[in-house]
C-alpha cells in the first residue's frame, strides 16, 4: 500500500511541477499537517522541558559538591540557568522540527502519523511520553530502576525492546545526539578560551570520541530504563501495536526526522551555551 501511494504522490507532484501556484499550496499544506503533527504528539510541550530540564540537572549537580563552597556554586548555577534561558529559544527549536517534518516527509507520511496519533492507544502513549518530561518523573524512573528491569527479565515486554530500539534508533540516536552536543559545547569553550592550558578543540574531540563505547553501553541502559518506565501501563498487546507503528515505513521515518530534528534543536544552543560559560569562568 505505502508502495501505491508513493507512485500516486510521484504522478501527483509531476503534475504540480507545472504550476507554481500548485506547489505552494502543497507545501502550505504540508506545513498545516506538519503542525499538526507537532501539537498532537507533544512535541511542543517535550522541547519546551528541554531548558527546564537542563537547569534542574546543572542544580542536582552542584549540590552534588556539599556545603563547601555552597555559596560560589549557588551563583555558578544561576549563571549557568541564566545562560540556558537567553541560549534556548524554544520558538525556534520547534520551527525547526516543523521545517524538518514539513519537507522531509510527504504529505501522506504526516497523515499516517496524525491518524496514529489521533487513535486511542496513539493519544495515550502521547500522553505517557509527555508525562515524563519532568524532574519528578526522571527521579521516580531512577528509584525503580532495578525492580522495572527485575520485573521484566525474561518477558516479552523486555523482547519486544530490540524491535522498538531498532525501529525508532533511540539508542543510536540518543548517542549521537549527547556527542555532538558534547562537540559543540568543546567548540565553544576551545574557541573562547584564551587559555594555553585549555586543550585544543582536536585533543576534546579526541577525548569524546574514544569514549563513544563507553557511552553507548550507558545510554543504552537509560534508554531500555526510559522504555519499560515510560510504557509500563500500556498490556504487551498495546505495546506491540505500538512497535508495529513505529516499524511502518511512515512510523520509522518519522522517528527519524524526529530524532535529528532534535539533535538539531540542541546543537545551537550548545555552542552559545558553552562560549557564555567559557566567557563567564574567563571574567571571573
Amino acid at each position: 500500500m505505502i508502495h501505491q501511494i508513493k507512485i500516486c504522490l510521484f504522478l501527483v507532484f509531476a503534475f504540480l511541477s507545472l504550476n507554481s501556484a500548485a506547489q505552494s499550496s502543497q507545501s502550505a499544506d504540508s506545513e498545516a499537517l506538519a503542525n499538526k503533527v507537532i501539537k498532537q504528539s507533544g512535541l511542543s510541550v517535550m522541547i519546551s522541558q528541554f531548558p527546564v530540564l537542563l537547569k534542574e540537572g546543572i542544580q542536582q549537580s552542584g549540590g552534588q559538591s556539599g556545603e563547601e563552597g555552597s555559596g560560589n556554586n549557588q551563583k555558578m548555577i544561576m549563571q549557568i540557568s541564566q545562560i540556558i534561558d537567553q541560549a534556548f529559544v524554544v520558538s525556534d527549536s520547534i520551527e525547526g522540527i516543523r521545517a524538518a517534518l514539513s519537507t522531509e516527509l510527504t504529505e501522506q507520511e504526516l497523515l499516517t502519523v496524525l491518524e496514529w496519533l489521533n487513535s486511542p492507544l496513539g493519544k495515550k502513549i502521547t500522553q505517557m511520553e509527555i508525562d515524563i518530561m519532568s524532574s519528578e518523573a526522571y527521579k521516580d524512573m531512577q528509584s525503580q530502576l532495578l525492580s522495572l528491569q527485575e520485573k521484566y527479565r525474561g518477558s516479552e515486554r523486555e523482547r519486544l525492546f530490540q524491535r522498538f530500539d531498532k525501529a525508532t534508533n533511540a539508542t543510536e540516536a540518543s548517542l549521537e545526539t549527547a556527542i555532538a552536543v558534547q562537540l559543540t559545547l568543546a567548540s565553544a569553550m576551545s574557541a573562547s578560551s584564551n587559555n594555553p592550558q585549555m586543550p585544543s578543540y582536536e585533543e576534546l574531540k579526541h577525548s569524546i570520541e574514544s569514549n563513544r563505547f563507553m557511552m553507548r553501553g550507558v545510554i543504552g541502559q537509560q534508554v531500555f530504563a526510559n522504555y519499560l518506565y515510560t510504557y509500563q501501563r500500556l498490556t504487551d498487546d498495546e505495546l506491540e501495536a505500538y512497535v508495529n507503528f513505529v516499524s511502518t515505513p511512515a512510523g520509522n521515518h518519522y522517528s527519524l526526522v524526529v530524532n535529528e530534528a532534535v539533535k538539531n534543536a540542541l546543537l545551537k544552543p550548545s555552542e552559545v551555551i558553552g562560549s557564555k560559560i567559557m566567557a563567564e569562568a574567563i571574567s571571573g
